[in-house]
């Protein structure tokens, strides 16, 4: 249910769209940094407003799986 996940997901996702594969710790490093340093106000707010939904979906499965 955490928003981090989802948000992390998106750096994986986008690091892979830009860059393929890295030949090393520093470019891989230099590249997550700029990821991180560009604004995402948007993206969170819709993780943010996710999670009503994501919180009824869950008490619906009494805790169990829910696709979020």
């Amino acid at each position: 249910l955490n928003p981090i996940e989802h948000f992390w997901g998106h750096v994986a996702r986008e690091l892979k769209r830009r860059t393929g594969l890295l030949p090393s710790k520093d470019e891989l490093w230099n590249e997550l940094q700029t990821i991180l340093a560009e604004p995402n106000k948007d993206l969170c707010r819709k993780l943010i407003g996710t999670m009503p939904r994501r919180i009824i979906d869950v008490i619906k499965a009494k805790g169990g799986y829910t696709k979020w």
